[in-house]
């Protein structure tokens, strides 16, 4: 089984405060068969944070990731554009390497692998906006 290169979106709602979210998560090829997925980062790496990004029509905040694509010119970076609360559109950039380096920390589950006891976590990677 080997993995692809490129990092999954996925979206969830945590509650009516935070709202949806997006993360991301690694499948892997199997043959003959559809992908499993091999890392999923349970953390919240986008979220709605900025003042134009808050729902002023519905309750609850809401960032989608709608296109993902890597630049050219800049093989490491990943231009994501994005809907924020259902009214506006916008454009995001994530480094690539650190973002899959940081979803590899999860497995399948989504469960943090190789925490020791009173470890400190590392800090999800944040996407420029």
């Amino acid at each position: 089984m080997s993995n692809y290169l490129c990092a999954d979106i996925y979206h969830g709602k945590q509650d009516e405060k935070v709202g949806y979210t997006q993360s991301f998560m690694i499948l892997g090829e199997q043959p003959d068969r559809l992908p499993v997925v091999t890392h999923r980062c349970s953390d919240r790496i986008m979220f709605a944070e900025k003042p134009w990004e808050m729902p002023h029509k519905f309750p609850t905040p809401c960032v989608f990731i709608t296109g993902l694509i890597g630049l050219a010119k800049q093989p490491d970076r990943l231009l994501a554009s994005y809907g924020a609360a259902d009214e506006r559109v916008a454009m995001a950039v994530f480094v690539r390497s650190r973002l899959i380096t940081h979803v590899r920390r999860f497995d399948g589950q989504g469960k943090r692998r190789g925490m020791r006891a009173g470890q400190r976590r590392s800090e999800p990677p944040r996407s420029r906006r």
